[in-house]
């Protein structure tokens, strides 16, 4: 099953992370579609979904920032 994983924030220094350093890393290896205004990525499976996780927590504790994870079924539009 198909999840959108949307990467949020919780200061300016957060949203500069996610922009210049995390993005970038999910579009490497995920499709970036666009969904409601917000920039999201596709992901397939849970050890996908626990690698982004990882690398979250990773980014977090290494900055002090309070990067989230917002991971929903994907369903696609008709």
């Amino acid at each position: 099953m198909k999840h959108t994983v949307f990467v949020g924030y919780d200061i300016p220094l957060a949203l500069e992370i996610k922009h210049d350093m995390v993005i970038p890393l999910l579009d490497k290896e995920f499709k970036r579609i666009e969904l409601e205004g917000d920039i999201v990525h596709l992901v397939e499976g849970e050890s996908s979904i626990k690698f982004i996780g990882e690398m979250i927590s990773a980014f977090n504790a290494y900055y002090d920032i309070g990067l989230t994870l917002d991971i929903e079924p994907y369903h696609m539009a008709s």
